[in-house]
């Protein structure tokens, strides 16, 4: 079997077309303004609220982290 070396593997991985992850592309889709954006603190608010109750142990931790991601998410909607 040939090994690949690191140049080809960046060879091959730099063909691959850039394209938004799934949740930024939704986001989009239904007009959430910096759709990215909101993907990446929608990710950092639902690890870190999982984080917290592993933690502590505290499960009204989820409801108010569901609060805060709806939040996120309705807010003011960009200009078509």
């Amino acid at each position: 079997m040939k090994r690949k070396s690191p140049a080809n593997v960046h060879r091959l991985t730099r063909r691959q077309p850039a394209s938004p992850p799934p949740p930024a592309a939704e986001l989009a889709r239904r007009g959430v303004a910096s759709p990215a954006a909101r993907a990446r603190e929608l990710q950092l608010l639902l690890e870190g609220s999982q984080s917290l109750m592993l933690i502590h142990g505290d499960r009204t931790i989820a409801p108010a982290a569901a609060t805060a991601a709806k939040r996120l998410v309705t807010a003011p909607r960009r200009r078509r």
